[in-house]
């Protein structure tokens, strides 16, 4: 092959692949017209082409390979939605300590005793759920915390209200 002709041969693999614009196929195909050796290292590259293709068809992939990227695809999505979900209820849970901080830090003396228990719940809650769980089982802690939280916030609403009226009552 002549010097100047190393310069296609980039250009020949590109253009056997189909990866080549119009015009730099047109270009392509106007040189192999004029020049043996290019057009020979072309001929080479179709056969190439042609026994890997026909080699790729004689491969059988291994028994069970599609079941089991399946099954790691689906088991590192569970890994990621394990972790989102313990994300979701520590937020949650910190929403929850931060309103009990709120409750202990107003003037209301009878709350603290309820904020302080409702609190220790928490994070015993939060202690006690493994990493590891599936996550089933974490959707159904982060609604029984939120369930928790709004049970709490709803009773701790209704004892302001009735210790509103009983000191307007005096």
């Amino acid at each position: 092959m002549m010097d100047r002709c190393r310069d296609w041969e980039s250009l020949l693999t590109a253009y056997v692949d189909g990866e080549l614009s119009a015009v730099e196929e047109q270009r392509v195909r106007a040189h192999l017209a004029v020049c043996p050796a290019c057009a020979r290292l072309f001929a080479d590259l179709l056969a190439d082409e042609e026994q890997v293709a026909a080699y790729a068809q004689t491969i059988e992939p291994p028994l069970g390979l599609e079941a089991r990227v399946v099954a790691a695809l689906a088991e590192e999505h569970q890994v990621v939605q394990s972790r989102r979900l313990v994300y979701v209820y520590l937020c949650c849970s910190i929403v929850g300590l931060c309103a009990l901080v709120g409750l202990v830090v107003s003037p209301i003396g009878s709350l603290v005793t309820l904020a302080f228990h409702f609190a220790s719940a928490v994070l015993r809650g939060l202690v006690s759920i493994p990493t590891a769980v599936h996550q089933q089982w974490l959707v159904v802690a982060a609604a029984f915390s939120m369930l928790l939280l709004g049970i709490s916030l709803f009773g701790t609403a209704r004892l302001l209200r009735s210790s509103r009226r009983s000191e307007v009552l005096l």
